[in-house]
């Protein structure tokens, strides 16, 4: 290709992904944080920030072990550099949810030796509204998901490689990733990928990627990325070991303790939603992965991801707790599996930009017409109407785009428009979403309620523990007539429980400074029992006592 050419591609390529990446980001700083999970994953590491405690974790003030503290500490350091912001509170799952897409992208190219596959496969990724809507929302998932699959890719362009000195550096990458992901969200990481190496040797009589493993280094690898926290905090906290490890592990995936109970076949129809716009080109990229030849190690990549996909959904299938983002690492090996296919077939982008289209446009008519039903209270929200007509607006775009096929020798960064329009869309989607009643974030109720806060009054959450109030007050609450999953922390709480709502009756008349986050039906109930106070906010599920 002439210099020229290449130069010409490189900066359409880099504009693609600057496009991209300005989508991706492109809410994360206007989206208020939902409940609950937005809010906790805000509050610990502000709370870690300010206490300077960045080795047990806290939530609300009190021990949380759920989760190891990766992302804890990239938000808490996203806080030392730029402040606390909603979009710091995101940045860290935000920026590693899109680092997947330049990861497929660089995995599939040099798999299937095309950069025009890697681009098609990063394009399938982007497309997914699973994926758009999961890597949007501050979870756990979106940055472990990445860290995971950076070792899963890893493991396997390594197997690929004949030659030692090519081996050696991507197989120990794939073994510090993977010490990543467990300080991400746990010792799931390595069973995940562990079953898969099991499962591709039982299927292939293979077991030679096991010699292949550089199993001493490797494990030296893992061992400095994962042991210096956990023994840290195993020695400053004596239970965290049977908490961690016994309860938030072995017995959430025996048992329905975490009361998220769902169908064995539960993440069968989530799975097909997540690749609704390329359903078509899957039973061509099954054809070609079976026809794709062994590597020169005699290592075979597309059953490799194959069976990764298999392992994932099953895995959390068998599970007592299921929760939707569970299978988000099935993503991007789906998209490097598909996105040779696209190449081949370029009508498949085409029917995925009208399958986009038509999913925003019926995802935009439910929330409008679950509006409309409160529209008569005069709760209607204009920013509803606003975001829903921008995606709607970006579906229009993606049907009449759709309308064009794609040319025979496809240049895959001309589909661009697609992921771009897919990812802005969703987006308004979600910020519709925000919008619409119930009110999903106590950040509106805070703001109403701020001015009654001095440093002497007493806040409390009743019967409940709204996640985002904490953040957006800027302090933690005391927790009455609640437990949760605070209960582990409560538990071992310097300070007093408040176990009941008699107590908490009994403590609120003795308080003269004081306000109170509850739901209308607690009011209900403590107003029958005569409790003083009055509302000073309310909005949807939640409002505010205020004792004066």
């Amino acid at each position: 290709m002439p210099a020229d050419r290449t130069d010409v591609t490189r900066r359409r390529i880099l504009a693609f992904w600057l496009l991209l990446a300005a989508a991706w980001l492109a809410t994360g700083a206007i989206r208020p944080l939902l409940e609950p999970d937005e809010g906790r994953y805000a509050e610990i590491p502000r709370e870690m920030w300010l206490s300077g405690d960045w080795v047990t974790p806290h939530l609300n003030g009190v021990v949380y072990f759920e989760k190891p503290p990766l992302q804890y500490w990239g938000t808490a350091v996203a806080y030392t550099l730029f402040g606390l912001h909603e979009w710091t509170a995101r940045l860290w799952s935000l920026v590693l949810s899109l680092l997947a897409l330049p990861l497929v992208h660089a995995v599939a190219s040099r798999l299937h030796g095309s950069r025009e596959a890697g681009i098609a496969a990063a394009i399938a990724l982007a497309v997914s509204p699973y994926y758009i809507l999961a890597g949007q929302i501050n979870t756990l998932d979106g940055a472990f998901s990445t860290l995971l699959l950076a070792a899963v890719f890893a493991l396997v362009l390594g197997q690929r490689e004949s030659d030692a000195a090519g081996r050696r550096p991507l197989l120990l990458a794939a073994w510090a990733a993977l010490g990543l992901a467990v300080l991400s969200k746990g010792i799931v990481a390595p069973l995940l990928a562990g079953s898969t190496l099991v499962g591709y040797s039982l299927v292939t009589r293979d077991f030679s990627p096991w010699r292949r493993m550089h199993w001493l280094p490797g494990l030296a690898v893992f061992a400095v990325v994962v042991v210096p926290w956990f023994w840290l905090v195993s020695a400053r906290n004596p239970d965290f070991l049977y908490f961690f490890f016994v309860h938030e592990h072995f017995t959430r995936f025996l048992t329905t303790v975490h009361d998220r109970v769902e169908p064995w076949w539960y993440f069968g129809p989530i799975f097909l939603v997540a690749l609704s716009p390329w359903l078509r080109a899957v039973p061509g990229a099954v054809r070609a992965g079976r026809a794709t030849g062994d590597a020169a190690t005699g290592f075979r990549p597309a059953l490799f991801l194959g069976l990764w996909l298999a392992v994932v959904i099953v895995f959390f299938s068998l599970s007592g707790s299921k929760l939707t983002n569970y299978i988000l690492p099935c993503m991007p090996a789906a998209a490097v599996l598909l996105g040779p296919q696209l190449l081949r077939e370029p009508r498949h982008v085409t029917t995925a930009a009208a399958t986009t289209a038509i999913l925003i446009l019926l995802a935009a008519a439910g929330m409008c017409i679950a509006a409309s039903r409160r529209a008569a209270d005069g709760e209607f929200p204009v920013e509803l109407a606003i975001w829903a007509g921008v995606s709607v607006a970006l579906a229009v775009a993606a049907w009449f785009w759709s309308r064009h096929p794609a040319e025979e020798a496809p240049d895959p960064v001309g589909w661009a428009p697609v992921a771009v329009g897919a990812v802005l869309a969703w987006q308004s989607l979600l910020m519709s979403y925000t919008a619409l009643p119930p009110v999903r974030t106590a950040k509106a109720l805070v703001a109403q309620v701020r001015h009654l806060v001095g440093p002497a009054t007493r806040v409390y959450s009743v019967g409940y523990y709204w996640q985002t109030v904490p953040f957006y007050l800027g302090r933690t609450v005391q927790i009455a007539a609640y437990r949760g999953e605070l209960a582990f922390g409560l538990e071992r709480a310097a300070v007093g429980q408040i176990p009941t709502l008699e107590a908490f009756a009994a403590a609120w008349q003795r308080d003269t400074d004081a306000i109170a986050f509850m739901s209308p039906g607690v009011q209900a109930e403590l107003a029958a029992r005569g409790l003083p106070g009055k509302i000073a906010a309310s909005g949807g599920r939640s409002l505010v006592m205020v004792r004066q």
